[in-house]
């Protein structure tokens, strides 16, 4: 891993790599995920300037990846902390953001049924209507995606990853359509995705009206529209003050090694960060 050369010719095998390990059929172990991050750092640390220069498209790729990972990493930390759920529902929920990459059908189930079991069910709604689309296209009952204007003026991908078989069965498919037939008869379902104060979708770190991008949080991957906290390396990263602390609190408290290196890596990424925590 120290060891990862930096040459362009081997950006490619990086990148295959790193596509293949976060789209394993089944859940990532963390300290897979961690090794892939922590390869993807010290490749792209030790990538000289002009060589960055030269080809930054597919330097832009590797930092792609590196975010995918770390924010695969923060969740699968998360899975084992009941006092990070809110994190966890934001992570998650953000990853569907990166469904052009990810097999589109579990990012979109992940995200869903977190939503829904924190009783989010709008978000949750729309999330399980496009799984059950992608389900259809995957197993040749439909041979596109539904139209759909649930997702214009977000960053969720129009064209998606779509894996050879999807990830659930015909009986667990069954029940998210009855669960969506049942919805969509209940009026305090919205049927669309939630705005925030922005007047945007909430995990969209695209600003529809300046089509420029909001800065992700490190933390959750929602953009930062609050206090942020920022980063002694001069990279453009930040952190949502609020998840930030919760996260480095909860850290603290439960001892966990998976949380406690996320913290570590973090500053071994960005730097330290400021003194606005706490």
């Amino acid at each position: 891993q120290a060891g990862a050369p930096a040459r362009p010719q081997n950006f490619k095998c990086y990148e295959e790599m790193a596509r293949g390990i976060l789209n394993l059929p089944q859940s990532v172990p963390y300290k897979l995920v961690a090794d892939l991050r922590n390869l993807l750092l010290s490749v792209i640390q030790s990538i000289p300037n002009n060589v960055k220069l030269s080809y930054q498209d597919q330097v832009a790729t590797l930092e792609t990846f590196l975010r995918i990972a770390h924010y695969s990493a923060v969740r699968s930390a998360c899975l084992t902390q009941p006092g990070l759920q809110s994190i966890n529902v934001r992570v998650t929920t953000s990853l569907v953001r990166y469904t052009n990459i990810l097999a589109a059908d579990r990012k979109f189930l992940e995200a869903a049924q977190l939503l829904r079991e924190v009783g989010r069910n709008s978000m949750a709604f729309v999330f399980f209507n496009r799984l059950l689309d992608i389900c259809d296209v995957i197993d040749g009952s439909a041979e596109q995606l539904n139209a759909t204007d649930d997702f214009d003026d977000t960053d969720i991908p129009d064209e998606l990853s779509l894996p050879d078989e999807a990830c659930i069965t015909s009986e667990e498919r069954s029940e998210i359509s009855d669960w969506v037939v049942g919805m969509s008869t209940e009026q305090t379902v919205e049927q669309s995705l939630p705005l925030d104060d922005r007047g945007f979708y909430e995990a969209s770190l695209l600003n529809p009206q300046t089509n420029s991008m909001d800065d992700a949080c490190l933390i959750t991957g929602y953009p930062v529209i609050q206090q942020r906290v920022d980063f002694s390396k001069p990279l453009g990263l930040v952190a949502d003050k609020e998840y930030w602390n919760k996260f480095v609190m909860q850290s603290k408290l439960t001892h966990s090694p998976e949380c406690q290196d996320i913290v570590s890596f973090i500053k071994r990424w960005c730097g330290a960060p400021s003194s606005s925590v706490f």
